[in-house]
């Protein structure tokens, strides 16, 4: 079973979902007052993880409030961390009824059946889980409640459309770091610390030059055409727009250069991976629509000692 912290940030997750809809908002009226101290305390057993009590907490809440999905929910998860898994599936069918709960729902069904050794239903499970916006990949490669389902091609195909970029987003792993920059001459430009986010989708470059100047880029796959783009932004004001694409093993970006007064021109740069671990940055600009370009900067990233 997936530890503690991992389930309580999934149940914390679908609260937030919860809470911040008006759908769900609308669908789990405020209980009576009488049970309002039922209410907080039951969220109580839930956050210090005593199962066993919140089990009893939530099933007298749902019983006062049956129209309360986040109700349903918590008491599913309850039973669900207790190994209780089909009450806890037959509770997650209710709470899935939620627009906003319905991936995070499906996918703790889905892990409920894999644990029954159903894996026909959990894979019934895990394919609505995707379809109701479910996309952790992370968790479904890493879960070991889904352990009896990962060699089945089924599992990578869902991983796909869980998030059909996550393997294009591998291309540009290649400059994910900590890095020194040099010149040719061998002199320090700067560093640079390039950070994988999002699960993979978003690519984020922290630069720094010796003179303490920076400057900051996001990287990521556009969904509309599967191109990859690129912004950056400097402390002056100056903003960068690529986009561009995987060629020969290097990532080759085209764009326009912006500086805070609207000036602009035309800017191309490549980033080429070497067979000894480095790589080289190379970035032209052309003042004349194209005509001509002159080199602004050639550097190889070293790899951090």
């Amino acid at each position: 079973m997936k530890s503690f912290a991992r389930h309580l940030f999934i149940a914390t997750l679908a609260l937030f979902l919860a809470t911040t809809s008006p759908e769900i908002a609308r669908a789990q009226d405020a209980p009576p007052p009488a049970t309002q101290a039922q209410l907080q305390g039951a969220d109580a057993l839930f956050t210090a993880g005593d199962w066993e009590a919140s089990e009893s907490a939530y099933a007298a809440l749902t019983k006062a409030n049956p129209n309360g999905p986040m109700l349903w929910f918590r008491y599913a998860f309850a039973l669900q961390m207790q190994g209780k898994y089909e009450p806890a599936i037959e509770a997650y069918r209710k709470s899935a009824k939620a627009p906003q709960l319905q991936g995070i729902s499906e996918y703790n069904i889905a892990c409920a059946e894999a644990r029954l050794g159903d894996k026909e239903a959990a894979f019934s499970a895990l394919a609505r889980a995707v379809e109701g916006g479910f996309s952790d990949i992370d968790t479904m490669e890493s879960d070991t409640d889904l352990a009896s389902m990962r060699e089945d091609p089924r599992m990578e195909e869902l991983l796909k459309r869980a998030n059909p970029v996550a393997d294009q987003a591998k291309e540009f792993a290649f400059w994910v770091g900590e890095w020194d920059v040099f010149n040719a001459q061998g002199q320090q430009l700067g560093t640079n610390r390039i950070e994988s986010r999002e699960n993979g989708c978003l690519i984020v470059e922290n630069w720094s030059n010796m003179a303490k100047n920076t400057g900051t880029s996001f990287n990521f796959i556009d969904p509309v055409d599967r191109r990859w783009r690129q912004v950056w932004v400097d402390p002056g004001g100056t903003v960068v727009r690529y986009e561009g694409e995987i060629k020969g093993g290097a990532m080759h970006f085209a764009g326009v250069n912006t500086s805070r007064s609207g000036a602009q021109f035309l800017t191309r740069m490549s980033f080429t991976p070497n067979e000894d671990g480095t790589v080289r940055q190379f970035i032209e600009h052309s003042r004349d629509d194209g005509a001509t370009w002159q080199v602004y900067f050639d550097g190889i990233y070293r790899p951090r000692k």
